[in-house]
């Protein structure tokens, strides 16, 4: 009999899905129609669902699927169950999926070929993210507040990023190699559950330590997806509440600040002073501004009220 082992993929393609199971059956779909060779690359998805009826029926409808790997994991957490896959993962590129987008049919293919023309520096890429919304944008949300929505555009080259530009974990893709040694996402960050914590920065916490070892980020914007905004999120307390757990994924990460407590003491005053008078108050964070310009300022104060709070008055370089 000749050796059927299967060949090593190129790329695993990774999905960690929580109770979504209506969207991760498009998702998945996107990666069963990519124009690449099969065997080029495999799919994982790790079921971070509660165990029950559900998830087991799910586990045996996408377990007949040729190419693809459905595991349950019972620890909550996105940031385990990202490790946990690429833990599982035989491709030398792991690329991750969120489970409500949708990935281009050139994804993976976009993917490999970046890697191989940028050289082993490029240890993390990261592709073009295009918001589906799920109701129409509102005319006070502010464009600086789209990264909150897990948008990315950084043009339509493939580059080298610098340190003002980000990859989401929405769309983007580490070698395995570099993932591991830099030991994995941090399991104190990320979304565990449903959306009662919004913590995160599991992503790009994993990043900095990657560039602190010498590795770089690269943007492919053929590696493209798309990815759902729900009516939900698109409210000003839902980006409030957003910015809180900013705040405190931040300050969990490691993150330096870059103003001390006197100026940043001193921004929140300016804001207070700039709105309507019957708002100065611990109202002016909380009130429903409608012009987009004074709502962004209005999130930007709320981040550094939180920040300040949570440092207990310290310097911000010392959170």
């Amino acid at each position: 009999m000749g050796d059927q082992t299967p060949a090593t993929p190129v790329v695993s393609a990774i999905i960690c899905t929580y109770n979504r199971y209506d969207y991760l059956e498009k998702a998945v779909g996107s990666l069963l129609a990519q124009n690449c060779d099969p065997a080029s690359f495999e799919i994982i998805v790790v079921d971070n669902s509660p165990p029950g009826v559900e998830r087991d029926a799910w586990r045996q409808t996408f377990g007949d699927r040729a190419g693809l790997r459905y595991v349950t994991e019972d620890i909550p957490g996105l940031a385990n169950a990202r490790n946990v896959a690429v833990g599982l993962a035989r491709g030398e590129i792991v690329a991750f999926l969120d489970d409500d987008a949708e990935a281009s049919p050139d994804w993976i293919s976009a993917y490999i070929a970046a890697f191989a023309s940028f050289g082993p520096s490029a240890q993390i890429a990261g592709g073009r993210i295009d918001p589906v919304f799920e109701a129409a944008r509102p005319s006070w949300l502010h464009d600086r507040l789209l990264t909150y929505f897990t948008i990315i555009n950084w043009g339509d080259r493939p580059k080298i990023l610098d340190k003002s530009k980000w990859v989401a974990g929405a769309n983007n893709a580490f070698r395995r190699d570099a993932y591991l040694m830099a030991g994995g996402c941090n399991v104190a960050l990320g979304r565990i559950g449903s959306g009662g914590s919004l913590m995160s920065n599991e992503e790009t916490d994993l990043q900095d330590r990657i560039h602190a070892a010498g590795g770089v980020t690269i943007y492919v914007p053929d590696a493209r997806v798309t990815h759902l905004v729900p009516a939900a999120r698109v409210t000003r307390e839902w980006i409030r509440r957003r910015i809180m757990w900013q705040a405190i994924s931040d300050i969990v990460a490691g993150k330096p600040l870059d103003k001390p407590r006197d100026e940043a003491e001193k921004s929140l005053l300016d804001f207070i002073a700039a709105v309507p008078a019957r708002e100065r108050s611990l109202r002016a964070f909380f009130y429903d501004e409608s012009n987009p310009d004074m709502f962004f300022w209005q999130t930007q104060a709320l981040y550094e009220l939180y920040s300040l709070t949570l440092c207990r008055g310290e310097l911000f370089e010392e959170c």
